[in-house]
């Protein structure tokens, strides 16, 4: 059992029985210490780091500053049969996941090679204790802060936010959300997991354009906001190319809708 970093050998606690599925859990009750008023709180030392990390995010601060800067694609592709891919791995080696991925390494399932692709494996040991929290007793390196920022914040609000380049000097917004949809639970008996992302580019002749996208294992739905008529046209006149296109990953397209700013 982990109990709080002021409970020390000796002191006695008690122990409120809370349930025993899906695991035993137990309240801590009065857990004050000797010598500690009983109203007082005490934040550990993991917590006090935690909350100043949560008041720098206030702060501005560029998202993906550790990220590798490299464009996704070295010119703009002529198929995009492999950009899903691609962007699999930038999310997979932002760094976002890197503890995860160190208990998959420790458990075989993961390369040296791998973790040495994500922005931590990069950090310069002569810099490794350098202090950016005003807890005297903890060190974390300064360069990791807006990485920790941002693995905090998605913890906090279920969402992942990732901006970079997809080839030179065409800049992509990529906002991904995880929702529940517990609407047949009681019917199946199974929860399904429904994914929501909006893509946000400005391309060179078709301007600004936002595709929001729900995804499950069944189907899709999409749609298109384009910042001018004329797009809009252009997309609606090619729909059937791009339900094809995602016809062949195995999906089908629920519903496709396009809008404009003039038209919404």
């Amino acid at each position: 059992m982990q109990l709080p970093d002021n409970i020390q050998p000796g002191n006695k606690i008690e122990l409120v029985f809370i349930t025993r599925e899906p695991q035993l859990k137990f309240l801590l009750n009065n857990p004050t210490p000797p010598g500690i008023e009983k109203n007082s709180t005490i934040i550990s030392t993991i917590g006090r780091l935690l909350g100043s990390l949560i008041q720098d995010t206030q702060r501005p601060a560029p998202l993906n500053s550790l990220m590798d800067k490299a464009p996704i694609f070295a010119n703009p592709p002529i198929i995009s049969t492999e950009l899903p891919g691609l962007l699999q791995k930038a999310l997979t080696r932002s760094g976002l996941f890197y503890e995860s991925h160190l208990v998959q390494w420790l458990a075989g399932k993961n390369s040296l090679a791998q973790l040495k692709q994500e922005p931590q494996s990069k950090l310069t040991v002569a810099t490794m204790t350098t202090s950016i929290s005003p807890i005297a007793d903890t060190v974390i390196h300064a360069q990791s802060l807006p990485l920790v920022q941002q693995q905090l914040a998605a913890i906090e609000t279920g969402h992942l936010i990732w901006r970079g380049e997809i080839w030179p000097e065409q800049l992509m917004e990529w906002d991904i959300s995880e929702h529940s949809s517990n609407g047949n639970e009681q019917e199946t008996g199974e929860s399904t997991s429904q994914w929501q992302m909006q893509l946000r580019l400005t391309l060179p002749k078709l301007g600004e354009v936002t595709a929001k996208i729900s995804l499950n294992a069944h189907d899709m739905h999409i749609r298109l906001h384009t910042a001018t008529v004329e797009t809009a046209c252009f997309l609606k006149d090619n729909r059937p190319l791009l339900a094809t296109a995602i016809a062949s990953t195995g999906l089908s397209v629920q519903i496709a809708e396009i809008h404009s700013n003039d038209n919404k």
